[in-house]
C-alpha cells in the first residue's frame, strides 16, 4: 500500500506536492515488486472504504504462479480484476517483502 502521510479522506484534498510524492515511491515499489515477483502487470486500486486517508493498494499481477518467501503465489483472476480477498501474507513473508523494498 502507498499511503498519504496525513489523514485526508479525499483525493481532491491532497496538495500538489502530496500528489507528486507517490510518483517517487512508485518507482521504488515497482522495482522491488519486479525483483520479488517478476510481475506481468501491476494494478493500483484506490478504494478507501475503511481507512480514513488517501492510499493506493499496489497489486502485482502475473499470468503464471510465482515462488516467494517459501510460498507459491497464484493470480487466480488473471487477466480479470484482482482478487482483493486473496491470501494474506504471513509476518515472515511481509518482512521479506519489506526487505526487498528497502523498508527495513
Amino acid at each position: 500500500m502507498i499511503s498519504a502521510r496525513r489523514e485526508e479522506p479525499y483525493f481532491s484534498g491532497m496538495t500538489a506536492a502530496e500528489c507528486a510524492e507517490p510518483a517517487l515511491v512508485v518507482k521504488v515499489v515497482e522495482i522491488g515488486l519486479k525483483a520479488a515477483f517478476s510481475y506481468d502487470k501491476i494494478n493500483y486500486l484506490m478504494l478507501m472504504m475503511v481507512d480514513p486517508h488517501v492510499h493506493f493498494h499496489v497489486i502485482p499481477r502475473y499470468a503464471a504462479t510465482r515462488e516467494f518467501a517459501g510460498a507459491t503465489w497464484q493470480d487466480k483472476n488473471w487477466p480479470k480484476p484482482p482478487d482483493t480477498l486473496g491470501a494474506e501474507m504471513t509476518t515472515d513473508q511481509a518482512a521479506a517483502m519489506l526487505k526487498i523494498l528497502g523498508a527495513t
